[in-house]
């Protein structure tokens, strides 16, 4: 079909008023033109100034091959790094015991004077013969594979930390074999030296990758938020009623159609395509509030070559109008791993498996991990030059205690001759000069740094980012979630015939009042599981309200309106204004909405009657005034986001200590 006939199909926008509250159409390039294009096309309603996005064009250029392979590979891929990875832990824990017994053998010989008397034999242990094979079975063994790095790095003239290592084990032992050997020499044997190196760099690596396992870990946490199964809705397209085949969520494709229950995680980021519902986004997005989530409306764009009749159209959108398309799309996309809470939806998978905004989390975070932090980097280029630096200094030092340390210090010759003072100091200086801490340290911290914050809900791309931190200047918060508990609580209730506050009034008469109010709503909300109606019910405990009981079969919710309910013969409704109107009620409270309007609130209205007003707001966190003092006393700017009312935001600042000016809304 092409774009002509596509738009034409939508509405004859000139002529007809486009009636549907949530107008949208999602187009998709299916054919070989396909590009990465997004193209808006607008009309205005009718009767009215506000703009109403109709058609939001949407180009899916990957290829389905290689789409499909990525999508099957991510998982397999994922999980065969962590087998490598422990695979690799395991090696290295062997190599690690091993040298650390060694290590324990070896000081052992050095306190066999204190066990002499009780038992002879224990100086075998000091002997440098068994000292020699401790050192050469430690070279071979545990260190084996480092000092053949270290070497081959060497070679190709790009030395790095385990050329230093590898430097210092094997010069410490062959001065050592060489006073072991020959006696006559005078020299000092401490085969030890390689022994403790060795293990003591074996320990830096194996927590090393300790850290990066458990950085992988968590990033499998996520993973584990997807549903193993998924109900696919097969030949929806040829019946009315399509057959539910449950399947493993790895096997869904672009395209296919998903039932996702009340209760049920989501198997797949799509877009929904009947049904209304809420769902929790919170383990993806941190929000505590549920979205209300309702269906796009599909339509196929056939050839390429008429794109540019819309393209015209693109050019006069408003960032405003930008804005309102974002968030009607908002409203009907949904993201794996979100939980669908009370309604039954019927889902168009667009990204399923390995391609789910879930997935290109770990895998952004694992970019993240394998990234080089610039201290690191500078670290592994200072390594090259430094080693070379190193054995400058480390024959420069042999030179100067061979030829002139002797005349220059002479008490510091009292054992030995001054050759073999010369070589032990020289082995020293590569000994020492192993830069462990940056070879170690920084990745070590990076991994962990960006495994924690993506665990408590803050991506980093990378150690640069974490760098960066020390030049930030300007601090952005949100509002709800984030200096706000995300759990609405009861504040006030406003009736229509006393306007007074319910849980504080001093006369029977309109707390009775209130409270009736309150019991009924409580009643209504109790069958919802949405935080409002929460609140609604844990208030009415609060104080007390005696148990209503909802006729059956009389409970109605529409997500992101309201819930309405038969109690005691009354038609009780709960919800949004345009929702208790819907059902009778033709009242309203404009001077007391006026007088609370920093708080959110829902109407409950009773048969035809505005009955009154139940106001609510989120809870500040303990410790949010706290960390903005904090913030402002490092002479930072702070800001406050929100998208929730002026008013409202604005109050939420002042309790916290963020100026007024300093609030900004979308």
């Amino acid at each position: 079909m092409s774009v002509f006939w596509s738009l034409c199909t939508v509405k004859n926008f000139a002529d007809v008023e486009y009636e549907t509250s949530d107008p949208s159409v999602i187009m998709n390039f299916s054919d070989s033109y396909s590009c990465a294009i997004g193209l808006f096309c607008f009309v205005r309603m009718i009767g009215g100034n506000n703009i109403s996005p109709l058609v939001c064009l949407i180009a899916d250029h990957s290829d389905p091959e290689s789409a499909d392979s990525t999508r099957e590979n991510f998982l397999q891929i994922f999980e065969r790094k962590m087998e490598e990875r422990h695979r690799q832990l395991r090696e290295s824990g062997r190599e690690l015991a091993v040298s650390w017994a060694l290590c324990a053998v070896c000081l052992v010989g050095h306190f066999s004077h204190f066990f002499a008397a009780k038992a002879p034999w224990i100086h075998v242990f000091h002997s440098i013969g068994f000292h020699l094979s401790l050192s050469l079975f430690t070279l071979l063994g545990p260190g084996r594979q480092l000092i053949l790095d270290g070497l081959k790095s060497l070679l190709k003239t790009t030395p790095n930390m385990n050329t230093l290592v590898g430097l210092g084990a094997l010069s410490s032992f062959t001065v050592s074999s060489f006073a072991a050997l020959v006696p006559k020499l005078g020299w000092k044997a401490f085969f030890e030296e390689p022994i403790m190196l060795i293990a003591f760099v074996l320990l830096g690596r194996n927590l090393e990758q300790r850290a990066k396992i458990k950085a992988t870990s968590d990033m499998a946490g996520l993973l584990s938020l997807l549903p193993p199964k998924a109900r696919l809705l097969v030949n929806n397209e040829e019946t009315e009623a399509g057959s539910v085949v449950e399947v493993p969520s790895e096997s869904l494709s672009v395209g296919d159609q998903i039932i996702v229950l009340p209760g049920d995680r989501i198997p797949a980021d799509g877009v929904v395509r009947a049904g209304r519902s809420t769902v929790d986004e919170s383990s993806f997005t941190g929000e505590p509030l549920p979205v209300t989530k309702v269906p796009g409306i599909v339509a196929s764009i056939g050839s390429f070559e008429h794109l540019w009749m819309l393209s015209q159209w693109q050019m006069s959108l408003s960032h405003t109008i930008s804005n309102t398309l974002a968030v009607i799309l908002a409203k009907s996309e949904v993201a794996a791993g979100s939980i669908n809470l009370n309604g039954t939806l019927t889902m168009e998978v667009q990204r399923p498996g390995g391609e789910t905004s879930m997935a290109n989390i770990v895998r952004l975070v694992e970019e993240a991990q394998s990234r080089e932090a610039p201290v690191q980097r500078l670290a592994d280029k200072v390594a090259g030059h430094f080693t070379y630096g190193v054995m400058a200094a480390s024959a420069a030092t042999f030179t100067f205690w061979s030829l002139y340390g002797a005349r220059i210090l002479p008490p510091a010759l009292y054992q030995g001759n001054s050759v073999s003072l010369a070589l032990q100091l020289a082995c020293s200086v590569l000994v020492v000069a192993c830069p462990c801490a940056l070879g170690l340290a920084t990745p070590t911290a990076v991994l962990v740094g960006t495994s924690l914050g993506a665990k408590r809900g803050l991506l980093l791309r990378g150690g640069n980012i974490l760098e960066k931190f020390a030049m930030v200047n300007t601090v952005v918060f949100d509002k709800t979630g984030t200096l706000t508990i995300g759990r609405p609580v009861v504040t006030n209730i406003v009736t229509a015939p006393c306007m007074k506050n319910a849980i504080s009034s001093e006369t029977e008469e309109n707390a009775l009042s209130d409270i009736e109010v309150l019991r009924l709503a409580a009643a209504v909300e109790s069958n919802s599981i949405h935080p409002v109606g929460k609140a609604i019910v844990d208030a009415a405990v609060a104080v007390n309200c005696h148990n209503a009981k909802v006729i059956d079969g009389t409970f109605l919710e529409e997500p992101g309106s309201g819930a309405v309910a038969t109690i005691d013969n009354k038609k009780v409704s709960v919800g949004t204004l345009e929702w208790i109107t819907r059902h009778g009620v033709i009242d309203s409270l404009d001077q007391e909405v006026e007088k609370c309007n920093n708080q959110s609130f829902v109407y409950v209205g009773i048969d035809n009657t505005l009955a009154g007003l139940i106001y609510f707001q989120d809870e500040i966190r303990e410790d949010a005034r706290d960390v903005v003092d904090r913030l402002l006393k490092q002479n930072l700017d702070i800001y406050m986001l929100s998208g929730d009312k002026r008013n409202a935001a604005e109050h939420v600042a002042s309790l916290v200590g963020i100026p007024k000016d300093k609030v900004k809304g979308f």
